[in-house]
């Protein structure tokens, strides 16, 4: 008992030393001089890496709409100590979620963002502070999380659109000219009302500002998932999906 306690501790020492050497790589060696900032999934992921291959692109991947916007008004990050909550290959998911987005969003020129945060995303609360929290899927959190957090699940439905208006006006505040383009998670695989359903709000929220925010919308054709695809996950797709995303990104918003 007591030698596990020890090898614990030393992994999560290990665990912390590690989170820190990426934080200091991302925001101040290698991330800042592309044009491009993301907020987004393997979906955008994999098609930007189809455009530029060795392209650094500052992404907050796990950076949920009301997250940034609570991190807009005050300081509200995860807790770096805790990092060792969230499965070890996704800790540098986790680092991401440090508020930076706001201060990076001056000089860049193009906003690539995709819908996969607020549709399967999980909010997780710190009990003692509720400034401390991260976003994550269930699956990517450790069990033993609720020692110290509360789970208050996916972005209401009541909220979405709320928290998207309230997230792109504030982003025409800090950059007027960032060109906006949004890509929308396709949904012909996925069989859970519950995801089936929040993609109806964030549809319906992003189709109604549009125009307000001058937001690009980047949908994939129905008929390219019927293509046969590796795994039967339902939000990774075939290679004709990347591929489409990647055309229209070079073609018609000249990435």
């Amino acid at each position: 008992m007591f030698i596990s306690g020890i090898k614990n501790k030393l992994y999560n020492i290990f665990y912390i030393l590690r989170a820190i050497k990426y934080y200091i790589k991302r925001n101040f060696l290698f991330y800042n001089k592309s044009l491009i900032i993301q907020r987004g999934a393997c979906l955008t992921n994999d098609s930007l890496k189809i455009l530029y291959p060795n392209a650094n692109v500052l992404n907050f991947q796990k950076s949920r709409v009301d997250l940034l916007n609570a991190q807009y008004e005050y300081r509200c990050n995860p807790n770096l100590f805790d990092v060792s909550l969230v499965s070890p290959a996704l800790y540098n998911l986790y680092i991401d979620q440090f508020s930076g987005f706001w201060a990076k969003l001056h000089n860049k020129e193009i906003l690539i963002i995709d819908s996969y945060s607020e549709l399967t995303d999980q909010l997780f609360i710190n009990s003692k502070d509720y400034r401390i929290r991260f976003c994550a899927n269930f699956s990517d959190v450790k069990s033993d999380f609720s020692d110290c957090y509360f789970c208050s699940g996916l972005l209401d439905n009541s909220e979405i659109f709320l928290n998207y208006d309230l997230f792109f006006s504030r982003i025409r505040e800090v950059n007027p000219d960032l060109k906006i383009i949004y890509v929308f998670f396709p949904m012909g695989y996925e069989k859970r009302v519950k995801y089936i359903d929040q993609n109806f709000f964030i549809e319906d929220a992003i189709n109604k500002l549009v125009s307000k925010y001058n937001i690009n919308i980047i949908k994939v054709p129905e008929e390219l998932l019927e293509v046969e695809r590796e795994d039967d996950f339902p939000y990774h797709y075939n290679e004709s999906v990347y591929k489409y995303i990647a055309n229209k990104l070079n073609n018609t918003y000249g990435l």
